[in-house]
C-alpha cells in the first residue's frame, strides 16, 4: 500500500507463499562477485529490455486465497492509514472533476502560457492569497461538489431546482459565473473589469477555466514576476466569483426565485466594495510583524498589491498600510479619508479591548 509497484509486489508475495519450501532473504553486498547476486542483475536487466507486459493475466497470483488484501491493524500507525487513504491509486475517477481540471489547465496555458499539473491546481486551491471562504469555493466549484443543476435531475418533484428561472436553462456553475442574466452577475463582474483596468490594459478573462484557476495566475513585468499584480487578480477574481454564488444562492434559496431579487446592482456594488476593502484591511493589518511575526504579510508586497489602485493614492503617506485609523470608501467608491475607529494595524489590543470591540 502506498507503493507505485504495489501490485507487483502483492503478486510476488502470492508466489512465495504458494511455494512449499521455506523463503529467506538474506541482504548481500552488491557487485562484490558473488555468483547469485551477480545474475540477479543479469536477469533483471534483460527483464527491464522486455516490452512491458500488457497482458492482465502476467500479475496473477497462483490463488485467489494467496493475495494480500490488506494490512494487519496492529502493525499500522495513524500516518499509514492517512496515507494509505490519500494515496491516489485509492481514489476513484471523478469524469466531471477530470473535466474541470482539464479546462483550468487548457485555460492557464492559453492566459498565461503555461499548463499546469493536477497536482499544482490542487495545490492552488490552498493559495495563501485566497481566503478560507474563497478556498472551499473554488475547491468544491472544481470537484462539482455543489448541489446544483444535473444533481436535481434525478430527484422526483424537485427537477425544476436544477433550471435557473432567469435564463431556463439547466445551472452549472458555469453558467452561475458566466453565463445568467441575473444583473447581480454582470455587475460584479463590471466592478471586478473596473478595478482590474487601474493595474492592467486587459479585461478579466471571464470563463470558467479562468476562474478556478485564478490562484496559478503568472503576469511578469519587464520578464520577471509580477507578484503584487498575480496577488491582486487572486484576490480581484476569487472574491467576485465567490460573492455571485452567495447572492445567487439567497435569490434562489432565502428569497424563492423573487424577481426583484435577480436586479440588485446597488446592494451587489456595496458589497463587492466591502469585500475588496475588507481584504485591504486584512492586509495592512497582517504587516504588524510585532504580532504575527513569521506569519505576517511582507509589507512590500501589500505595497505592490494595491499600489495604483487606490483612490487618491498621491495625498496618502509613503507607509500608508501603518496609518492610526480605518480606511473609508477606499476602493472604486469614494474619496479616501481617515476614520479614527480603534487602534492602529500596529498597535495591539488588549483582552477587555477585543471583548469590547466584539459586544459592539
Amino acid at each position: 500500500m502506498g507503493n507505485q509497484h504495489g501490485d507487483l509486489f502483492r503478486c510476488i508475495t502470492a508466489w512465495i507463499r504458494w511455494r512449499r519450501g521455506t523463503t529467506t532473504l538474506k541482504w548481500t553486498k552488491g557487485h562484490n562477485g558473488t555468483k547469485g547476486n551477480e545474475e540477479a542483475d543479469k536477469l533483471a536487466k534483460e527483464g527491464a529490455e522486455k516490452p512491458l507486459a500488457t497482458d492482465p493475466d502476467a500479475l496473477r497470483a497462483p490463488a485467489k486465497n494467496l493475495t494480500a488484501q490488506g494490512a494487519s491493524l496492529a502493525k499500522l500507525e495513524q500516518r499509514d492509514f492517512y496515507r494509505i487513504i490519500r494515496d491516489k491509486n485509492h481514489i476513484p475517477e471523478r469524469s466531471r472533476t477530470e473535466r474541470a481540471v482539464g479546462r483550468i489547465q487548457a485555460c492557464t496555458e492559453s492566459t498565461f502560457g503555461q499548463s499546469p499539473t493536477a497536482e499544482a491546481i490542487w495545490s492552488a486551491t490552498r493559495h495563501r492569497d485566497l481566503t478560507r471562504k474563497t478556498r472551499d469555493f473554488l475547491w468544491k466549484s472544481t470537484q462539482h461538489a455543489y448541489k446544483v443543476g444535473e444533481y436535481w435531475t434525478h430527484i422526483d418533484g424537485y427537477e425544476d431546482r436544477g433550471i435557473c428561472p432567469l435564463c431556463n436553462d439547466q445551472e452549472d456553475m458555469e453558467h452561475i459565473l458566466t453565463k445568467c442574466r441575473s444583473k447581480a452577475r454582470s455587475a460584479a463582474w463590471k466592478l471586478a473589469n473596473a478595478f482590474w483596468a487601474r493595474r492592467s490594459n486587459t479585461e478579466l478573462p471571464c470563463n470558467i477555466g479562468d476562474i478556478l484557476g485564478c490562484a496559478l495566475a503568472n503576469f511578469t513585468t519587464n520578464d520577471k514576476p509580477d507578484d503584487g499584480k498575480c496577488r491582486l487578480y487572486r484576490i480581484i477574481v476569487s472574491e467576485t466569483a465567490y460573492l455571485i454564488w452567495k447572492t445567487r444562492n439567497e435569490r434562489r434559496i432565502r428569497d424563492n426565485d423573487s424577481e426583484e431579487r435577480s436586479n440588485i446592482e446597488g446592494e451587489t456594488t456595496t458589497r463587492w466594495r466591502n469585500a475588496l476593502n475588507k481584504r485591504l484591511t486584512n492586509d495592512r493589518f497582517l504587516t504588524d510583524s510585532i504580532r504575527f511575526r513569521k506569519n505576517a504579510l511582507d509589507a512590500g508586497l501589500v505595497t505592490r498589491t494595491w499600489t495604483g489602485c487606490l483612490d487618491n493614492e498621491e495625498a496618502l503617506p509613503q507607509e500608508w498600510y501603518k496609518t492610526r485609523g480605518g480606511f473609508s470608501g477606499y476602493i472604486a467608491g469614494e474619496s479616501p479619508r481617515i476614520r479614527q475607529v480603534g487602534p492602529s494595524p500596529t498597535q495591539a489590543r488588549s483582552p477587555t479591548q477585543c471583548r469590547a470591540t466584539a459586544s459592539a
